[in-house]
């Protein structure tokens, strides 16, 4: 019998930051090549309770430079220190979009969240720098490649800086304790700021 497709394992490192500029000047120095700001559109489709998210899995349509991905992420397979996961990606046309949120929904999966971010990309030799705008949040850096090589790459451009397999669950719960409101204030307070709906993203901290 024919031997099971290897499914594409996503394995990266990320840190909430103060400053970036210093990592992306280093970055520059270390050989990585800078691409323009894009603004993606990431919206969630998941169970009305968030369970798929709460497990570690997600359901990703995300919308960037006139094109559109939906993605699968499986379940967390390492420790603390870095994410390593499945992820399946299938482009979409833009005019599938809205019908695939409904094909989704209908299958019992509705949107449960939706962020507006923007992001910075360097690359050199198989290895992706990010820099992720969110809301509420502030920037993100995720690094992806082989798992020596991006720790590596973590100490040469950010030596005081802490990666981990950090979770949205962990910056979002931190964010709330550091600003001293519920996370649904700091929600509404983004809305009211932004005009952008973000959706249940309160559920992901239950």
């Amino acid at each position: 019998p024919p031997k099971a497709p290897t499914m594409p394992i996503e394995v990266e490192i990320r840190a909430l930051l103060q400053n970036r500029q210093d990592i992306e000047k280093c970055l520059l120095e270390q050989g990585f090549i800078g691409q323009p700001p894009i603004n993606q559109v990431d919206t969630v489709l998941d169970y009305p309770d968030a369970r798929l998210f709460k497990s570690g899995q997600a359901i990703r349509l995300r919308v960037e430079n006139g094109q559109a991905v939906l993605a699968y992420k499986g379940q967390f397979q390492s420790g603390d220190t870095v994410s390593r996961r499945v992820e399946i990606e299938s482009p979409l046309a833009l005019s599938a979009v809205a019908p695939t949120i409904e094909i989704f929904t209908a299958l019992g999966f509705p949107l449960l969240f939706q962020v507006h971010k923007q992001r910075t990309i360097y690359k050199r030799d198989g290895i992706k720098v990010t820099f992720d705008e969110w809301p509420i949040i502030g920037c993100l850096m995720e690094i992806e490649g082989p798992e020596d090589d991006i720790k590596a790459v973590a100490k040469t451009v950010a030596p005081e800086v802490n990666f981990s397999n950090l979770r949205l669950k962990e910056i979002f719960k931190a964010c709330a304790q550091a600003a001293g409101k519920p996370f649904s204030q700091l929600v509404v307070d983004y809305e009211a700021a932004s005009g952008q709906k973000l959706g249940r993203l309160d559920l992901l901290l239950s």
